[in-house]
Protein backbone atom coordinates (compact mmCIF):
# COMPACT_ATOMS: atom_id res chain seq x y z
CA UNK A 1 0.00 0.00 0.00
CA UNK A 2 1.47 3.34 -1.02
CA UNK A 3 1.08 6.59 0.85
CA UNK A 4 -1.29 8.01 -1.77
CA UNK A 5 -3.87 5.24 -1.47
CA UNK A 6 -6.81 6.08 0.83
CA UNK A 7 -7.38 3.97 3.93
CA UNK A 8 -10.79 2.36 4.16
CA UNK A 9 -12.66 2.27 7.42
CA UNK A 10 -13.73 -1.28 8.21
CA UNK A 11 -16.06 -0.41 11.06
CA UNK A 12 -19.75 -0.25 10.29
CA UNK A 13 -20.76 1.95 13.22
CA UNK A 14 -19.33 5.11 14.71
CA UNK A 15 -17.49 4.69 18.01
CA UNK A 16 -18.27 7.14 20.84
CA UNK A 17 -16.42 7.88 24.07
CA UNK A 18 -18.31 7.28 27.31
CA UNK A 19 -18.13 10.35 29.51
CA UNK A 20 -20.03 8.87 32.47
CA UNK A 21 -17.38 6.15 33.01
CA UNK A 22 -19.87 3.28 33.50
CA UNK A 23 -18.69 0.41 35.66
CA UNK A 24 -18.42 -2.89 33.78
CA UNK A 25 -18.30 -6.33 35.39
CA UNK A 26 -16.99 -9.07 33.11
CA UNK A 27 -17.32 -12.74 33.96
CA UNK A 28 -18.25 -15.37 34.88
CA UNK A 29 -14.81 -16.77 35.67
CA UNK A 30 -12.55 -14.93 36.24
CA UNK A 31 -14.51 -11.84 37.25
CA UNK A 32 -12.97 -8.49 36.28
CA UNK A 33 -14.25 -5.00 37.10
CA UNK A 34 -13.40 -2.06 34.86
CA UNK A 35 -14.85 0.90 32.97
CA UNK A 36 -16.59 1.21 29.62
CA UNK A 37 -14.48 3.64 27.59
CA UNK A 38 -15.94 3.41 24.07
CA UNK A 39 -19.28 2.15 22.77
CA UNK A 40 -20.79 1.66 19.32
CA UNK A 41 -23.92 -0.07 18.03
CA UNK A 42 -22.20 -3.46 17.84
CA UNK A 43 -19.36 -3.43 20.39
CA UNK A 44 -18.08 -1.97 23.64
CA UNK A 45 -14.49 -1.36 24.79
CA UNK A 46 -13.70 -2.00 28.45
CA UNK A 47 -10.48 -1.29 30.34
CA UNK A 48 -9.64 -3.05 33.61
CA UNK A 49 -6.50 -3.62 35.71
CA UNK A 50 -4.66 -6.89 35.31
CA UNK A 51 -4.99 -8.97 38.48
CA UNK A 52 -1.84 -10.54 39.96
CA UNK A 53 -0.29 -10.95 36.53
CA UNK A 54 -3.13 -13.23 35.40
CA UNK A 55 -4.29 -12.37 31.89
CA UNK A 56 -8.01 -12.96 31.54
CA UNK A 57 -8.87 -12.84 27.85
CA UNK A 58 -12.27 -14.46 27.32
CA UNK A 59 -15.59 -13.42 28.84
CA UNK A 60 -19.17 -14.62 28.38
CA UNK A 61 -21.11 -12.20 30.60
CA UNK A 62 -21.22 -8.44 30.99
CA UNK A 63 -23.05 -6.25 33.50
CA UNK A 64 -22.99 -2.46 33.26
CA UNK A 65 -23.70 -0.16 36.20
CA UNK A 66 -23.98 3.63 36.19
CA UNK A 67 -24.33 4.92 39.77
CA UNK A 68 -25.88 8.29 38.88
CA UNK A 69 -27.89 9.84 41.70
CA UNK A 70 -30.79 11.06 39.54
CA UNK A 71 -30.72 8.38 36.86
CA UNK A 72 -29.11 5.08 37.97
CA UNK A 73 -28.76 2.27 35.43
CA UNK A 74 -28.08 -1.47 35.76
CA UNK A 75 -28.12 -3.68 32.69
CA UNK A 76 -28.30 -7.06 34.40
CA UNK A 77 -26.31 -9.97 32.96
CA UNK A 78 -25.81 -9.75 29.20
CA UNK A 79 -24.50 -12.72 27.19
CA UNK A 80 -21.58 -11.45 25.09
CA UNK A 81 -18.63 -12.61 22.99
CA UNK A 82 -15.04 -11.41 23.39
CA UNK A 83 -13.61 -9.95 20.16
CA UNK A 84 -10.14 -9.04 21.43
CA UNK A 85 -8.28 -8.55 24.68
CA UNK A 86 -4.81 -7.03 25.00
CA UNK A 87 -2.50 -5.14 27.33
CA UNK A 88 -2.34 -1.37 26.82
CA UNK A 89 -0.17 1.45 28.20
CA UNK A 90 -0.74 2.27 31.84
CA UNK A 91 -0.81 6.10 31.42
CA UNK A 92 1.78 7.02 34.03
CA UNK A 93 0.71 4.50 36.64
CA UNK A 94 3.29 2.39 38.37
CA UNK A 95 5.08 -0.21 36.30
CA UNK A 96 3.61 -2.92 38.52
CA UNK A 97 0.03 -2.33 37.36
CA UNK A 98 -0.95 -3.21 33.82
CA UNK A 99 -4.20 -2.32 32.10
CA UNK A 100 -6.09 -4.67 29.79
CA UNK A 101 -8.37 -3.46 26.99
CA UNK A 102 -11.14 -5.83 26.02
CA UNK A 103 -13.52 -5.39 23.07
CA UNK A 104 -16.85 -7.14 23.56
CA UNK A 105 -19.41 -7.84 20.82
CA UNK A 106 -23.01 -6.81 21.46
CA UNK A 107 -24.48 -8.93 18.66
CA UNK A 108 -26.58 -11.01 21.08
CA UNK A 109 -28.60 -7.96 22.21
CA UNK A 110 -31.90 -6.90 20.74
CA UNK A 111 -32.10 -3.45 19.17
CA UNK A 112 -33.99 -2.04 22.17
CA UNK A 113 -31.37 -3.42 24.60
CA UNK A 114 -28.57 -1.88 22.50
CA UNK A 115 -30.35 1.47 22.37
CA UNK A 116 -30.93 1.42 26.16
CA UNK A 117 -27.31 0.50 26.94
CA UNK A 118 -25.89 3.05 24.52
CA UNK A 119 -28.21 5.79 25.80
CA UNK A 120 -27.23 5.07 29.40
CA UNK A 121 -23.48 5.13 28.63
CA UNK A 122 -23.54 8.38 26.66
Amino acid sequence: MTLNEPKFERRRYRRRKCHLRPIAVLGPDPVRVGHVTIISDDAVEIQFPESNGQKACSFDELSVLIPEYNNPFFSGKIQVETVSCSTVGNNGRSLQSKVRKCVISLNNLTSSQRRQLKGACL
